[in-house]
């Protein structure tokens, strides 16, 4: 699907479904591989809105110990192919 026909509703809704059904684990991560940076970024803002926990990850991430308790947070995670791979 082109951008901008809201396929982020599938990743934020299984979100706040977890939240509120009790037969899905509590600590439920949705994981949003995605091509592109200022995607993430748009992402994560539209995550911060709806309070949800999102957090990109990048090689970073696992160097700071403040950047992993927000990963362990986490209910959405946004990375790309690359890190995957690198990981």
């Amino acid at each position: 699907m082109a951008t901008g026909h809201e396929k982020t509703l599938i990743y934020h809704t299984a979100v706040l479904v977890a939240r509120k059904v009790k037969i899905l684990p509590s600590n439920l991560l949705v994981v949003v591989v995605s091509p592109l940076n200022a995607l993430m970024s748009d992402e994560l803002e539209s995550c911060q809105r709806l309070k949800l926990k999102a957090v990109k990850m990048e090689q970073e991430l696992f160097d700071n110990d403040n950047t992993l308790k927000e990963l362990e947070e986490a209910e959405v995670l946004y990375c790309s192919l690359e890190t995957l791979e690198n990981i």
